[in-house]
């Protein structure tokens, strides 16, 4: 006997279709699309996991961004285009309210100890 094909949860699609490229804004329309399902049928599978799209963006932008910052040189600014984020004060905002610190405290150098 063979077992069934092994299908991802739908959180983990996303998280795969996002991967490739997170400064991109992403809609719930073309995530759907992309994975060949309803907006509707695409949110409560996402429910149903205890999850959303928008939980699904924002940790793997904050993600991808907290990696960027202790792996590279990049400025916060470019790190924070890189992600998805038009404004570098935006993003800092989240990434405080996400980690507790500010983006520059990554690298030992926030502005307001």
């Amino acid at each position: 006997l063979r077992n069934p094909p092994v299908r991802a949860d739908a959180s983990t699609r996303v998280r795969a279709l996002i991967a490739g490229n997170l400064a991109d804004a992403w809609p719930a329309d073309r995530v759907a699309r992309e994975l060949a399902q309803s907006q509707a049928t695409l949110r409560r599978r996402l429910a149903a996991e205890g999850t959303s799209l928008t939980q699904l963006l924002t940790d793997a932008r904050m993600a991808t961004a907290l990696s960027l910052l202790q792996a590279t040189t990049q400025p916060v600014a470019q790190v924070a285009l890189t992600v998805g984020y038009e404004s570098p004060s935006r993003f800092a905002v989240r990434f405080r309210h996400r980690f507790g610190f500010a983006p520059t405290a990554v690298r030992g150098h926030e502005r307001n100890p």
